[in-house]
């Protein structure tokens, strides 16, 4: 079951990890986009100014959407 949360601070690794491995291939396509370039650092910014929520299946992130 997938659950839909507000995510913590302590998700953003998560997140990253999700996003990257979802943008992978378009590394080389779009050089300076968020979604292949984003850091830990400018995650924690970015969610000053958005709500973000998660997904979890059994515990683990397995996706978000930033607002």
């Amino acid at each position: 079951m997938i659950h839909i949360r507000p995510a913590t601070e302590a998700d953003f690794a998560g997140l990253l990890q999700v996003q990257q491995a979802a943008f992978w291939e378009y590394a080389n396509v779009y050089q300076v986009s968020g979604w292949t370039t984003e850091t830990l650092d400018s995650l924690k910014r970015d969610a000053k100014d958005k709500r973000i929520l998660v997904a979890e299946a059994e515990g683990v992130v397995v996706g978000s959407v930033r607002y």
